[in-house]
Parts: structure tokens; C-alpha cells; sequence
């Protein structure tokens, strides 16, 4: 069987198959100049010698940052000692002044009510003696 030759033109597809063919090329075309100017973009082949800098600036830094963790932490641990130790002596003055006012109170208390007694008494001694002696009626 004989193939025919074709010539320029004649691909043997319709106009509208050859424009997705032309589409799906140039989508191919674009991800590939967008990969070049990324890989263009990209920093080159690292040496042995530059990975082991970055490796050992690595451990600095996270040498540093522990460290810098640890005196923070610390600084924390103090001043969070600092605070409770503060309100252990705050809540030790608060219950000695509550226990001083109660004891205050008590006394005022006390002392109104030997006032109002002696003030009884005083009235008692400011009445004329008529009067003490008309209330008490001869039996």
C-alpha cells in the first residue's frame, strides 16, 4: 500500500485540531521560560566547604537562642519568685493589720459599753436624794 506524500500544509488534520495543538504548545513554551527564570534565580550548586559554614552557623544559633531562652528564663524565674514573695509578705501584713483592727473593735466595743454604764451611774449620782428617797416608799 502506497503512502501518499504530503505536502506542506497538509497534515492531515482540520484547522481547529492544529489550533489545540498550538494552544497546548505554547502553555509547554510559557512553563518553560517560567522554570528558566526561576532556575535562573536559584542560588548555583552549594560547595562542601559552604555547607559545612551553614551547618556549623546553624549550631551557633541555635547554641545563642538556647541560651538567650535560658537567661530569659531565669530572669522569669525571679522575678516571678520576686512577686510571690512579695504577696506572701503582703498577705502576712494584711492578716496582722485584720488582726489588729479586730482587736480595736473589740476594745471600742468594750469601752462604749463601760462609757454608757458610767454614764448611768453618773446620772444616778446627779439626782437629787428626794428623789432616790420617794422612790423608795417606807414599808
Amino acid at each position: 500500500m502506497g503512502r501518499k506524500k504530503l505536502t506542506i500544509g497538509e497534515s492531515g488534520k482540520s484547522p481547529k485540531e492544529l489550533e489545540k495543538i498550538i494552544v497546548c504548545l505554547k502553555k509547554v513554551l510559557k512553563r518553560c521560560q517560567a522554570e528558566n527564570e526561576r532556575l535562573k534565580c536559584a542560588p548555583g550548586p552549594v560547595s562542601h566547604n559552604e555547607l559545612k559554614q551553614y551547618k556549623t552557623e546553624i549550631k551557633r544559633l541555635r547554641n545563642e537562642l538556647e541560651t538567650a531562652q535560658l537567661t530569659v528564663g531565669s530572669k522569669l524565674f525571679n522575678r516571678r519568685l520576686a512577686n510571690e514573695q512579695g504577696t506572701a509578705k503582703l498577705m502576712h501584713q494584711y492578716d496582722s493589720l485584720r488582726k489588729n483592727y479586730e482587736e480595736v473593735l473589740s476594745k471600742n466595743q468594750e469601752m462604749a459599753g463601760q462609757i454608757q454604764y458610767l454614764r448611768q451611774e453618773v446620772d444616778k449620782l446627779q439626782k437629787p436624794p428626794e428623789q432616790s428617797n420617794n422612790n423608795k416608799q417606807p414599808s
